[in-house]
């Protein structure tokens, strides 16, 4: 324990000044003794956990390298404790894992209400939740989603693909504490070896579609799966109303914190809801500006008036002109003190960024209320404000700029000539998925080097021929058994365009070193996110189903070590899942080599003319568990 204490004193993550205004602006930061720059402190495992036999865990020396080049001075005892630390991590959800991904340890001063700085992976579980199976276990649901997989391996997907929503395995998310909190709210339930979800929620105890028909009752403009595709949810719960917005065509971008209600996005990507693990803190969300169609906030608990609106603006940024913010909250239809000094606060907010109060609607069912706001159009109110606050944002102040960016509380202008991004509403879906956005001209260069509508057509077109001819058919991927999927490098996001037709739903990740295409992937009524991959992934571990990477280890190769990244592309993908790799032949074999080590099972691989694919499938295999001798 001594060893592991100094370990994490040793390597405390050291973040040094930024420099830069893009979007792509990076952190000075000291690396930490080799680990291929990714910036982590690991943290000693419980008392009661079991350790790792070294012999008999097979795993090849390149991993071990991982802690070897930072521990010479180490016994090997106390190195074998490191090694356990990373593989728990990498494998179960036993250690604690210290990222540099944004949002989480609280400051004090300006933002001290809001929380920044750190993402933390899921804490340390109970020994129960240590003991995971290998290929002999004793329980396969401990690793394996319910719609996967009954504990005698028989695959019920099939049978069970119409209830997504509904159940998982209480084993894969052994979290029982928003049962006992929100039950009576119709979150979550308790029934034997599952935990059901009824569909309701904290707005819409009677269930979430009748809410979501309320809402586009409510006002004109929603037309859900139409104009409105794309919805950011607000501290989303368990991702029921995510979830039942498929059926009407919209894809949800959920998330919420990790705070005493437990594993709430946890439980939504188990259901195969899309989701992520953020806050709203002091740094603005990894999105571009003028993304969403719809942000929806049901009792999220954010302080939208506090710090001069900062986190209402920075729903601003990300909100599209002319879309809307609804909030359902009880400051909107109740008349308790606390909530009527709130309303007054929102209402002069509001009003100071030029939000128009649409209109305010009683769910009589549920016995709710709603408040919905559009943004403008145009920046004539803006400039007939007699006071300028909140200010306007500088002309530098790149509206884009998301990854580690402070929240800035400021109103960027709206986008007002035909050939700007966000001056006209994209065409309604599905049409949107197919054409270039209509700012997009023939003067702009493309990813690939043609002209950008150009670029854009024949991105979609050699996805869909890659998709009819290999991915869909001859590659040997059970899309039966797929439902969450990543791309990880995501360009244009023709990948998950020419997915549109198969019952998943696509993470599009667009790298911070590259192109910014992020923007074009939300107009074609798709989502995503900025990342780096030289870091972790804003994800539990196991919670996708397919990964994609489209010559990602050849672009990163030169800023960090691919051998990290595939450790956590073992962390994101659950057993039984696969990776599709498309890159340079050489890097190939080497991703071919460490999926090996790590016990995958590579089902194909080709290589012509220096490039190569490679199709692999994720294993049960677990290091064997002995007991520390005493």
């Amino acid at each position: 324990m001594e060893a592991a204490a100094a370990l994490e004193k040793r390597e405390r993550l050291v973040i040094g000044p930024r420099s830069g205004s893009s979007r792509r602006r990076t952190r000075s930061l000291r690396r930490v003794d080799g680990y291929g720059g990714r910036r982590v402190a690991v943290a000693a495992a419980p008392a009661s956990a079991p350790s790792v036999s070294m012999a008999s865990s097979a795993v090849d020396p390149s991993i071990w390298g991982l802690l070897e080049g930072r521990s010479q001075d180490l016994s090997m005892r106390e190195r074998r404790g490191q090694y356990q630390a990373i593989v728990y991590k990498t494998y179960i959800k036993g250690i604690e894992l210290v990222v540099r991904a944004g949002a989480w340890v609280v400051r004090a001063g300006a933002f001290s209400s809001r929380i920044e700085l750190f993402d933390r992976c899921p804490s340390c579980p109970e020994r129960s939740d240590w003991e995971h199976p290998g290929p002999n276990g004793r329980e396969l649901s401990t690793s394996k989603r319910k719609p996967f997989y009954i504990c005698n391996q028989q695959n019920m997907f099939d049978a069970l693909r119409a209830r997504y929503k509904w159940e998982i395995w209480l084993s894969n998310v052994p979290h029982t504490k928003l049962v006992q909190v929100k039950g009576h709210q119709n979150w979550v339930k308790v029934s034997g070896q599952y935990l059901l979800f009824p569909g309701g929620g904290t707005q819409f105890i009677h269930g979430a579609l009748h809410y979501i028909d309320f809402l586009q009752q409510s006002v004109r403009g929603v037309a859900w799966g139409k104009r409105t595709r794309v919805v950011l949810d607000v501290g989303c719960g368990v991702a029921s109303f995510g979830g039942y917005l498929f059926e009407r065509d919209v894809v949800t971008m959920s998330f919420a914190p990790k705070d005493e209600h437990e594993a709430q996005v946890q439980m939504a990507l188990e259901r195969g809801i899309p989701a992520i693990s953020a806050v709203m803190g002091s740094k603005r969300l990894p999105f571009p500006s003028k993304a969403f169609d719809l942000v929806h906030c049901a009792r999220c608990r954010v302080p939208w008036h506090a710090d001069g609106g900062a986190l209402l603006l920075e729903l601003n940024r990300v909100l599209r002109p002319g879309g809307l913010f609804v909030w359902s909250a009880t400051p909107v239809y109740q008349k308790l003190t606390d909530d009527v000094e709130i309303w007054k606060a929102m209402t002069a907010l509001t009003k100071s960024m030029c939000w128009e109060l649409v209109t305010i609607k009683k769910d009589r069912l549920n016995g709710v209320g709603a408040a919905f706001y559009r943004k403008p159009t145009s920046n004539e109110c803006y400039e007939s404000r007699g006071r300028q606050q909140p200010p306007m944002c500088s002309d530098d102040d790149d509206a884009n700029a998301a990854w580690y960016v402070r929240l800035n509380a400021c109103i960027h202008r709206v986008p007002t000539g035909a050939a700007e991004r966000g001056a006209r509403w994209p065409a309604d879906w599905p049409r949107r998925v197919r054409a270039p956005p209509n700012w997009l001209n023939t003067s702009q260069v493309g990813v690939y080097g043609k002209a950008a509508p150009e670029d854009f057509v024949a991105d979609y077109q050699h996805w869909r021929r890659v998709m009819d001819k290999s991915y869909l058919n001859g590659l040997g991927v059970d899309w039966s058994r797929v439902r969450n999927v990543m791309d990880m490098r995501a360009a244009y996001g023709g990948f998950a365009a020419a997915l549109r037709d198969q019952k998943v739903w696509v993470m599009n990740v667009v790298n911070v070193d590259a192109p910014d295409t992020l923007p074009i992937i939300f107009d074609r009524g798709l989502f995503g996110m900025y990342h780096d991959w030289c870091e972790s992934f804003s994800t539990y571990p196991r919670t996708y189903d397919l990964l994609h990477a489209d010559h990602l280890f050849s672009k990163i190769k030169d800023r960090c070590a691919v051998l990290p990244v595939v450790v956590e592309v073992d962390r994101i993908v659950r057993p039984g899942g696969s990776i599709i790799v498309r890159d340079d032949s050489g890097l190939i074999g080497e991703v071919e080599k460490l999926l090996r080590s790590l016990h995958w099972d590579v089902r194909l691989t080709f290589s012509k003319n220096d490039n190569g694919v490679l199709f692999a499938e994720k294993s049960d295999w677990r290091p064997e568990l002995v007991a520390e001798p005493t």
